[in-house]
């Protein structure tokens, strides 16, 4: 029977007593009244502990309703605790001054008026309450009690046993859910095998389905491809029909309100169950996954009825939580597996319910063999073969079990009734070699896929799409002398699934066929979601989704080799992606000769930059001396040529011509020295003289272009050599003078708008340092602006891709703004994997992108330190 606590005030302890004595004389003998002398608080005990923990075990709680009661602050907080867990509340007025406010939901039961009836009514209630706590379920005749690898289902609630405490606490965080809101989403997580599914259908729903005011249930459905239909499904058995397209555009309150009307239940919950929510990540798409979260983001607002109950493998906690599309908050409610300790009680549990006679010493043997994390999966399968093949005669004996224990090779019965079936099935149906090759293609890639941990876990197929020649074989493993494979129909299709997970590892033959193919099965996995990728891109960027590198070459080998594994979109996927790399590899075979080419080019100009460098540092060396005497005497010589022909002019103009050669002859002189001073500076190692030199040539010609952009080498160098020695104010300047060159420069051809880029990430990054953050942000944008029109103007050209990467690296590392640092070096890094992603970096470059991935790692880091930092 139910657990029953009574809240009472200390100074009603007589009414409380003779109420508890009334619960035990109608055979509720699991109550708790703290002043019981046998069931109540002994002297010395932490009675404020003992409530709590009696109130936390309760199934029920009575409030005895008097003026004391109300007084009593300790009486409203066992309310308050009571109502916070969801427990049942029957509020009992056992005085006329106890008819007061205690919830509006709450139906009380008068005892001053007729207490006979108002007794007979809690008796009532709470017999409801023991059912659904403690079971009380019809048990069809004729059905199995032990499922096998199959969930227990609703019409297993009379022989689901073990997960009681799960069940109860399971219910009262979903009437807490309903009755007080907040997050209306729980997900019951576990690892495969736990028995998530089975604790659902068999434990939590036909309780609930029981407390018809308080709940309207659906039936659980599976997401599948399209979880609409399911859900579709789901609501037209509950009276609500609706066309699968159209239910994302319901109206909820339309729906529940429907709803309600159909059951007679106005201010009922509504429990939306999803079994197997994992399906929404492995097999529907990511725009129907989408779709669905948000609408059922919408069902769970607040003001609404609507809960929703989910199982979710634990390996898919963390998709889920990133989920586009869910808005609704969720909690988990974690389901471990069962321990050792309850195997007893599904064994004997069942075997009481249908009249089966086991053993007094085989639950205790089938504990001690149940050692690995999926024992529970396989327990259920040998006590399914040991009912089907022992269980005629209404008796499971231990020396039955023993019987099938493998001593030689070490396996116990849960082991060898698994290989042991498996095997015989496969044996009698005597298959050709063709027959078990096609089984094979069925299992893989059509029953068994691989998840992000490289488990295998199953999947469930058409049975149409398994190759014909495999069928008789699987019919046999899914019929009811094996039930390894499960076969139903959904919505006219028929599919086939593996019953369990354990499966995988315990049949030898599949388990050696996954061990060959876990490759394909990785691989297959990454093909699949490079796929979904590519064809949620829009059409202009599909050839940045292809696919390349090791993926591509095995995935052209799979192709050749198994043809029937693909289907015809996964098969133009390949061909696409074969076709950009022997088009990407043809680009890059010329890109590589034009850049040997380039390289040669480079080497022959270097050779014989080197060769002039050499013969003017000679000449220089030579020439120094006469440059001051050449320019000494060219001056007087000039001057006094001047003079001669003024005063030659003055005296007569016949002197005027023989003046004007003279003078000729000086100006010559002086592009002598023009000329050697050249030379000097190509020789200078001082950088402010040979700077004014190149300064003085480019203003005797400011056309000039290889004289200008002499300038801008030596100045750009200039200031690279004055940045290394903080010397912040002359590197700015001789940044700020190559700048203006390249400007000028930039409209003519790629390489001056690439050198301006460049200097003004330098430029930006002083001002930056010196706290000019307005500044050098307006000359980070203008240059990440050209890199990008560079990179639009050549998309193939590798040196531009690199330096816009670069280029966002350095103006992400000059902001000051955590969430513009990390966009930038996201989109630096993303340009990177792709580069490296198609072949295009050295093995040097390879490490760029851990690089960046440091420096984002340092400032989301940073951001957590500082969130209010801008």
């Amino acid at each position: 029977m139910a657990r029953i606590f009574i809240s009472h005030s200390s100074r009603d302890n007589s009414e409380a007593g003779d109420l508890f004595a009334w619960l035990k004389s109608r055979g509720f003998e699991h109550g708790f009244l703290d002043i019981d002398k046998h069931l109540g608080i002994p002297p010395g005990e932490r009675w404020e502990q003992r409530l709590y923990d009696e109130l936390e075990r309760a199934q029920a709680v009575i409030l005895l309703l008097t003026t004391n009661w109300f007084d009593s602050k300790w009486c409203f907080a066992e309310f308050a605790q009571a109502r916070s867990r969801g427990k049942a509340i029957f509020p009992l007025i056992a005085s006329p001054d106890g008819d007061q406010f205690v919830g509006d939901d709450l139906q009380k039961l008068d005892l001053t008026r007729d207490r006979e009836s108002g007794l007979e009514q809690l008796a009532s209630r709470l017999t409801e309450v023991a059912l659904l706590s403690q079971g009380g379920f019809d048990f069809p005749p004729g059905r199995a009690p032990y499922p096998g690898f199959l969930a227990f289902d609703e019409d297993d609630a009379a022989v689901y046993f073990g997960r009681d405490d799960d069940v109860r606490r399971l219910i009262q965080r979903l009437d807490s859910r309903r009755i007080e809101g907040g997050r209306r989403f729980v997900l019951l997580l576990g690892e495969s095998g736990t028995g998530k599914s089975s604790l659902i259908k068999a434990g939590l729903i036909p309780r609930l389905r029981r407390a018809r005011r308080d709940w309207i249930v659906l039936a659980p459905f599976r997401p599948e491809t399209d979880p609409f239909e399911g859900f579709a499904l789901s609501l037209a058995e509950a009276g609500f029909r609706i066309a699968a397209n159209e239910l994302a555009e319901v109206d909820p309150k339309a729906m529940a309100a429907a709803l309600a009307g159909a059951h007679d239940a106005f201010r009922a919950g509504i429990l939306v169950p999803i079994d197997q929510m994992e399906e929404l990540f492995t097999r529907t798409s990511s725009e129907l996954r989408q779709r669905f979260l948000a609408f059922l983001s919408r069902l769970l607002d607040p003001g609404l009825p609507f809960v929703a109950m989910a199982t979710l493998r634990s390996d898919h906690l963390g998709e889920m939580q990133t989920a586009e599309g869910l808005t609704a908050e969720f909690e988990d409610f974690s389901l471990r597996p069962m321990s050792v300790e309850r195997i007893g009680e599904i064994v004997r549990g069942p075997a009481r319910i249908a009249g089966l006679d086991v053993d007094e010493g085989l639950a205790a043997r089938i504990a001690g063999d149940a050692k690995s994390a999926d024992a529970l999966p396989l327990v259920a399968f040998a006590l399914r073969r040991l009912y089907d093949q022992f269980g005629g005669n209404n008796r499971i004996q231990l020396v039955e079990y023993e019987s099938l224990r493998d001593t030689e090779s070490g396996l116990s019965p849960l082991e060898t009734i698994v290989r042991d079936t498996a095997a015989r099935v496969i044996a009698e149906e005597k298959p050709s070699e063709a027959e078990l090759k096609a089984l094979r293609e069925a299992f893989v890639p059509g029953l068994v896929r691989i998840n992000d941990e490289g488990g295998f876990v199953r999947q469930a197929a058409r049975w149409d799409d398994l190759p014909e020649a495999g069928r008789r074989l699987a019919m046999a493993l899914a019929g009811p002398q094996a039930r390894l494979l499960v076969i139903r129909e959904h919505e006219g299709i028929r599919q086939v699934e593996v019953a369990h997970e354990a499966l995988f590892r315990v049949w030898p033959l599949l388990a050696g066929w996954l061990e060959e193919e876990e490759d394909f099965l990785i691989g297959r996995n990454r093909l699949e979601r490079a796929l979904a990728d590519w064809q949620a891109l829009p059409e202009p960027d599909r050839a940045k989704g292809l696919i390349a590198g090791i993926l591509l070459d095995r995935a052209r080998t799979w192709l050749v080799e198994h043809a029937e594994r693909f289907s015809e979109e996964e098969a133009t996927f390949i061909h696409a992606s074969e076709a950009a790399e022997t088009e990407r590899q043809r680009l890059a075979e010329e890109q590589r000769r034009a850049l040997e080419t380039a390289r040669l080019r480079q080497a022959e100009t270097e050779r014989d930059a080197a060769r002039r460098l050499t013969r003017r540092t000679r000449v220089a060396a030579a020439f120094l001396g006469l440059v001051a005497l050449v320019a000494a005497g060219a001056g007087v010589y000039a001057m006094r040529a001047q003079n001669e022909a003024e005063k030659q002019a003055t005296i007569a103009g016949q002197q005027r011509t023989k003046a004007e050669k003279e003078a000729d002859r000086a100006e010559k002189r002086l592009e002598l020295v023009r000329n050697a001073s050249k030379e000097i500076a190509l020789a200078s190692p001082n950088f402010d003289v040979m700077l004014e030199s190149y300064r003085r040539l480019v203003d005797i010609d400011r056309d000039d272009e290889a004289w200008q952009s002499a300038l801008y080498d030596n100045l750009e160098y200039f200031g690279d050599n004055a940045l290394s020695g903080e010397e912040l104010s002359r590197a700015l300047a001789a940044f700020g003078e190559a700048l203006a060159i390249a400007r000028r420069f930039s409209p003519k051809d790629n390489e001056w708008l690439r050198r301006q880029a460049t200097l003004l990430e330098k430029t930006g990054a002083i001002m930056s340092q010196s706290g000019n953050k307005t500044e050098a942000a307006g000359r980070f944008e203008e240059s990440l602006a050209i890199r990008r029109k560079l990179v639009e103007s050549e998309p193939d050209n590798l040196q531009w891709q690199i330096d816009l990467a670069f280029g966002l690296r350095t103006a992400a590392n000059a902001t000051g703004d955590f969430d513009e640092s990390l966009r930038r070096l996201g989109e630096a890094r993303d340009i990177i994997e792709r580069l490296d992603s198609e072949g295009r970096l050295s093995a040097g470059q390879e490490s760029w992108l851990t690089s960046i991935q440091s420096e984002m790692s340092r400032i989301d880091a940073a951001r957590l330190v500082a969130p209010a930092r801008k």
